[in-house]
């Protein structure tokens, strides 16, 4: 992340919102996701169940906040 954060060939390449999006965007998804998948696993040598708890409760509490999010976002306003 560092590198490609910092490396003025590739800063020059990209345009500032592409380069934003990839530094932050994938980049930091795989941080997040490696985090998850660690603290899942340190869960589960403790105790099984809470980590299957964990998983549950991120995965779908992130299901259902993403369509609530959207459903938000597209509501149409009714006219009166």
């Amino acid at each position: 992340m560092s590198f490609l954060m910092n490396h003025d060939v590739i800063k020059k390449n990209f345009s500032s919102e592409l380069f934003t999006a990839i530094t932050v965007g994938i980049i930091g998804s795989f941080t997040t996701f490696s985090t998850f998948a660690v603290e899942t696993i340190q869960l589960a040598t403790s105790s099984l169940g809470l980590a299957i708890t964990y998983i549950l409760i991120s995965v779908l509490g992130g299901l259902i906040c993403c369509f609530l999010g959207y459903m938000t976002a597209t509501r149409r306003q009714v006219s009166r």
